[in-house]
């Protein structure tokens, strides 16, 4: 069965004390079956998701330590299987030191 690689990649913004906007995208890959069924159970998997945003949080907390003030933040997921966007979704992640939680609109 042929593979390829469904990525998702994750970017929040803050807008910063001038109106700039503060970025951070990451963004993590893994390989299903080039089927339709294989990706959608992929892109439905909840698990993966807070795996992604959990990636996004350790990269916040190193990066940007000042964004772990319980405030929520401008979330958006886009899903690429191979070269091809293939959802985008938009949400609210919200992280302190404790950790995180995030809310995706369907």
């Amino acid at each position: 069965m042929e593979t390829n690689i469904l990525k998702f990649e994750l970017t929040v913004g803050r807008a910063l004390d001038d109106n700039t906007l503060d970025t951070i995208t990451a963004s993590i890959g893994i390989p299903v079956e080039a089927n339709d069924e294989a990706v959608n159970d992929a892109l439905k998997n909840d698990e993966l998701v807070a795996n992604a945003v959990g990636v996004l949080y350790d990269l916040a907390a190193y990066m940007r330590p000042q964004w772990l003030d319980g405030e929520d933040t401008g979330m958006t997921l886009e899903a690429y299987f191979g070269d091809s966007i293939c959802q985008t979704r938009n949400g609210f992640v919200t992280m302190d030191k404790k950790g995180y939680s995030f809310n995706l609109e369907d």
